[in-house]
């Protein structure tokens, strides 16, 4: 079976949920794990993680950084009701993401 960048995309990224997610970009494979938590609401986890993915990707991350931090982003929005109530601050997604304190919504 073919990947799917050999049909024309140079990226292809798959949100898994609380499985995680992948990415197939410059010729390799990447996954991640979820972060853990306990949601109260899962509306705009999805766009959310796309939010940290781009983000990432326009401050020239590394393929493994555009995951994890969309990752991240989407654990947050499931820390509220709402679509982007959750929505973190640089502030509060590097303090997430380095593990200096929990990051309370």
């Amino acid at each position: 079976m073919a990947a799917p960048a050999d049909a024309g995309p140079h990226e292809a990224v798959l949100k898994r949920g609380d499985a995680g997610a992948a990415s197939h970009c410059d010729g390799a494979y990447r996954e991640v794990a979820a972060f853990p938590n306990e949601p109260v609401g899962t509306v705009g986890a999805g766009d959310a993680f796309v939010a940290g993915y781009l983000a990432a990707t326009l401050d020239d991350r590394s393929p493994a950084e555009r995951l994890r931090q969309g990752s991240a982003c989407g654990a947050l929005a499931c820390l509220n009701t709402g679509d982007w109530e959750g929505t973190p601050t640089r502030r509060d997604l590097s303090a997430f993401l380095d593990g200096t304190h929990p990051v309370v919504r």
